[in-house]
């Protein structure tokens, strides 16, 4: 009979150990299927902000090739602006010797026509 309850004991010991243990890892599950879900949310969100950001990578691209576009235009309008103002200039310049020599001929003529 002691043995009887002896052995009744340590099952009902083994019994309170094992429900603890189970309610431990039910326990322990949960936290691993919270941590899971977060962990997939924040890949998604990650994933989701690499997504954007390869879009204003590829936007930025585009507007530098379309600045570099301009800038050359830019530079080729300049040159011609400057090859056009260099030839003003020494038609003027030449326009002021003639005058100042008294030998305005032509030059006179322009001067009379602009004004």
């Amino acid at each position: 009979k002691q043995w009887y309850q002896r052995r009744v004991r340590g099952l009902i010991e083994y019994k309170s150990q094992w429900s603890s243990a189970q309610g431990d890892l039910h326990e322990q599950l949960k936290v691993a299927k919270k941590e899971a879900k977060e962990s997939v949310e924040a890949k998604t969100k990650a994933e989701s902000e690499l997504e954007e950001l390869r879009d204003k990578v590829e936007e930025l691209a585009l507007d530098k090739e379309m600045a570099e576009e301009e800038k050359e235009c830019a530079e080729l309008e300049m040159e011609r602006t400057r090859e056009q103002y260099e030839e003003v200039k020494q038609e003027l310049d030449l326009m002021k010797e003639e005058i100042s020599s008294g030998t305005g001929g032509v030059a006179m003529d322009n001067v009379r026509v602009k004004q």
